[in-house]
């Protein structure tokens, strides 16, 4: 029996509601019906570095930003594009505190990523103090969690910290963007990242500002390798309108 029937085996004889819509059944979180309108990320139409979306002459599986700027950070990976109905879903799980939503999707990325990331431990996106008691949770915290425990690689919760409060991102363009999270991270348990091949969750990647400011910081502390794992990947800016 290969791994789709055995799954569609499981929603049988073990189902729950989806945590999208809430009617459909399935154990992994999300059922098919709003599964197949998530965008899927592929990384045979992404940048190998940022994931973001190549245009038809960037055939070197770099993006011309990359090329001229290498981000701190080796590759990202994301498990679908941040486009409707996703979209909403997230801004669900994160502004709206749906942590059911939240753990059926980080279920729905962990599937689609067919083989985990080779990485050592996960280490999510911290939130400051003041914004995690605002919102009552970390979100890029809950996927970590989830992602670990389906692939089996520690996480680290407590090992960076966010230093100050920080304007939102999405209210910023790209250079405000990277004079927002100046000095922002600091690493509290360097033995910990030293030499280790470091995943950093996230929910969504746009201009890879805050993946780049963390992946340094990482890369300060002896880390051989930061790869971000994000559950969406939205275009940047730059290239929307291309």
């Amino acid at each position: 029996m290969n791994l789709p029937d055995f799954t569609l085996l499981v929603d049988f004889f073990l189902p729950s509601h989806c945590g999208v819509c809430g009617l459909g059944t399935t154990v992994r979180g999300v059922c098919a019906s709003c599964r197949a309108e998530f965008d899927p990320w592929t990384q045979e139409a992404a940048c190998g570095r940022c994931g973001d979306r190549l245009t038809e002459d960037e055939r070197e599986g770099i993006c011309a930003e990359c090329a001229l700027d290498p981000p701190f950070f080796d590759a990202v990976r994301a498990g679908f594009w941040y486009a409707p109905p996703l979209d909403a879903l997230i801004q669900r799980f994160k502004y709206g505190g749906d942590l059911r939503l939240g753990h059926a999707l980080a279920r729905a990325l962990a599937q689609e990523r067919s083989s985990p990331p080779v990485v050592d431990v996960l280490v999510p996106v911290p939130l400051a103090r003041q914004r995690l008691r605002s919102r009552g949770f970390n979100q890029a915290a809950v996927l970590a969690r989830d992602l670990g425990a389906a692939w089996h690689v520690p996480v680290l919760l407590e090992t960076v910290q966010r230093r100050r409060e920080t304007l939102h991102q999405a209210r910023l363009h790209a250079a405000a963007r990277r004079e927002n999270l100046r000095s922002a991270f600091a690493v509290d348990r360097v033995q910990g990242i030293a030499g280790r091949r470091v995943g950093v969750v996230d929910d969504v990647l746009t201009t890879g500002a805050t993946l780049n400011a963390l992946a340094a910081v990482l890369r300060e502390c002896g880390a051989a390798v930061v790869q971000g794992i994000v559950l969406a990947r939205a275009l940047s800016p730059a290239r929307r309108s291309r």
